[in-house]
Order: structure tokens, then C-alpha cells, then sequence
């Protein structure tokens, strides 16, 4: 466990209230950090893709960097808009290796997305998860093939379903 630095969460079209006991456990647990929410005003519309009716994750993702520019504290953002890179059709979150700044989007991780019946649990813990594997990235965790590890590479959300919300044994002794 790490024991030191700052977690900023900074929620961007998305309301954490009621995640929040819940995520900033599982990043004490994962990281030994302390997180707080960083409330900031982001026009996410100067992102827009109208070609893919999409936001560019990367020009979110160094928007976020600036707010961690001259400071130990790495900054997540959490939106509800889809997100994506060039060399893919979408992407549930995305994160400096090693790096300050991560983003993760909420859009496909609802039930109802998939045309289902809402599920507020599962939801909750597919952000976590989403959440505790792009800070990894930010530690410095490559994907991990070890089975049930949150650092699995996740294409579909059943792959976000099927991993826990925890680092394994051999991840967890690399940011140590």
C-alpha cells in the first residue's frame, strides 16, 4: 500500500453523493490515499466530436492534467458523457500510465444502456472497479492477467462484471 498522496475526484456531469462512502473505502484499501471531491466548472461541449457524437477522452484527460500541474495529487474525473479515443469506438475510462490524470465515463455502465432493467448496485460497483483500475494505471500497473484482478483489460462491461474490485496479490506488491 502506498500510505501518502491526494486523490482528487472531480465529478463532471455526474452526481457521486451516494457512491461516494463506498469509492473513497475501496481507494483507502487499494492505495492508502485520501480522496476528496474537487468540484470544478468544465464546458465539456468544447470536446465534442459531432463526426462520433462522442467527447474526445484525451482532450478531457489533459484538461485534467492541468489541475494537477505542480502537485503530488493525481485528479480523476468522472463524467456521464461517452467518451472515446481515436483508435477505438469507446472506452469505459482511460488514464496516464504512471501519469497524474485519469477520466472514466459512466455512459455504458448502466443497465439501461443495454436496454435493462436498472440496477443501482451493480452500476456502483462497475464505477468502482473502473475507478480502482484507471488509478492503477496512474500507480503504474500495466493490464494484469491474473484472474478476478480489477487491472484485467475490460472491452465490455460483462469483462467489468466478471473482475473484482480489487488489486491482486502480485499487482499490489508493485505499488508497494
Amino acid at each position: 500500500m502506498i500510505n501518502s498522496g491526494k486523490i482528487s475526484i472531480v465529478p463532471l456531469s455526474i452526481e457521486i453523493e451516494g457512491i461516494w462512502p463506498s469509492l473513497t473505502d475501496y481507494i483507502n484499501t487499494q492505495f492508502g490515499c485520501t480522496a476528496h471531491i474537487n468540484e470544478q466548472n468544465m464546458d465539456l461541449s468544447d470536446y465534442f466530436n459531432p463526426e462520433r457524437i462522442q467527447y474526445s477522452a484525451n482532450d478531457i484527460l489533459n484538461w485534467l492534467l492541468n489541475l494537477s500541474s505542480g502537485s503530488d495529487e493525481k485528479v480523476i474525473g468522472l463524467t456521464g458523457v461517452d467518451i472515446y479515443i481515436p483508435v477505438l469506438t469507446f472506452i469505459f475510462g482511460q488514464a496516464y500510465l504512471g501519469g497524474q490524470a485519469g477520466i472514466i465515463s459512466d455512459y455504458r455502465l448502466k443497465n439501461e444502456f443495454y436496454g435493462m432493467t436498472g440496477d443501482e448496485e451493480l452500476y456502483n460497483q462497475r464505477l468502482i472497479k473502473c475507478v480502482v483500475h484507471e488509478l492503477g494505471h496512474m500507480f503504474g500497473l500495466k493490464h494484469c492477467s491474473g484472474y478476478g484482478c480489477v487491472m484485467q483489460a475490460a472491452t465490455y462491461v460483462e469483462d467489468i462484471d466478471q473482475k473484482s474490485a480489487y488489486l491482486c496479490g502480485a499487482c499490489s506488491s508493485l505499488i508497494s
